[in-house]
C-alpha cells in the first residue's frame, strides 16, 4: 500500500526534514528534504502555498497542498503546542 500525502507528511515532520524554517509577517517558510531532492516551500496564511516540488508547482493555487507543505505545518503545529 502507497503512503497518502498526509502520512508522508507526518513522517518527513518527525524525522527532521523540515528545516531553516523561518516565520514573517504574512507567511511561514523552510526548506524539506523529500524523497527525491530539497524543496523550498512557503506557506501563505491566506490559506495559499508555494513548493518546488512538481505537485506544488502544479496545484498551488488550488490550495490542494502537498506533502511538504503540510509537514511544515505540522511542524509549527507541533512547536506550539
Amino acid at each position: 500500500m502507497s503512503e497518502t500525502r498526509t502520512d508522508k507528511a507526518q513522517r518527513l515532520a518527525d524525522t527532521g526534514c523540515v528545516q531553516a524554517v523561518r516565520r514573517y509577517p504574512n507567511y511561514i517558510k523552510a526548506q524539506v528534504t523529500g524523497t527525491n531532492d530539497l524543496y523550498n516551500v512557503i506557506v501563505f496564511f491566506d490559506g495559499y502555498y508555494s513548493c518546488t516540488c512538481k505537485w506544488g508547482q502544479c496545484r498551488s493555487i488550488s490550495k490542494d497542498f502537498c506533502s511538504h507543505a503540510i509537514a511544515l505545518q505540522l511542524t509549527l503545529e507541533k512547536e506550539t503546542s
